[in-house]
């Protein structure tokens, strides 16, 4: 991953959902509380997903070509939370690229492709196929909310949300 991109590096999945939580209005109800925590779930889990197709040169440049953002970004995980066709397709790769990895010759790699793996487990699991759809749009909803902060600033998502803008090289320089 270049480290001249604009992204959410040195956020795991976990602290994504949890800022993204923290920026939701606390919720009035018990059931209403019930499908946020849900959907930072989904986040978390669709973030170690996310993460991985970042680890990988080719899937990246293929993500980014096709979505428009990095798969480790906000907009990528936003994309890959609320459109199950993205999802399950992004799970495929994952479960791709761990059956065809060296443990032995990459164990932090080999970790982070676990993490993926039992990630979309749980999401196939818990939110792909194993709910009403009365539930799935309440969750859906849920992980849209998560987001909403973010989607109606252009700017703000083409600025800080995509993965795909390149950080300025240079200090601006100073007015006197």
């Amino acid at each position: 991953m270049a480290d001249s991109i604009i992204d959410i590096k040195g956020m795991d999945p976990r602290k994504i959902a949890e800022a993204l939580k923290g920026m939701t209005p606390e919720p009035s109800d018990v059931m209403d509380k019930f499908w946020v925590h849900k959907a930072s779930a989904t986040v978390k889990h669709i973030g170690w997903i996310a993460l991985t197709l970042e680890n990988d040169d080719e899937v990246r440049e293929e993500f980014t070509k096709t979505e428009g953002c990095s798969p480790y970004s906000l907009l990528g995980i936003q994309k890959l939370a609320t459109d199950d066709f993205t999802a399950i397709k992004a799970i495929k790769v994952v479960l791709y690229l761990a059956n065809i990895h060296d443990d032995d010759a990459d164990p932090v790699k080999a970790n982070l492709l676990r993490k993926a793996v039992k990630s979309g487990t749980w999401l196939t699991t818990e939110y792909l196929h194993g709910i009403s759809e009365t539930n799935k749009l309440r969750w859906k909803t849920a992980i849209e909310d998560l987001f909403s902060e973010i989607e109606d600033d252009h700017e703000l998502v083409e600025r800080f949300c995509t993965g795909t803008r390149a950080a300025p090289t240079t200090e601006p320089a100073i007015a006197s």
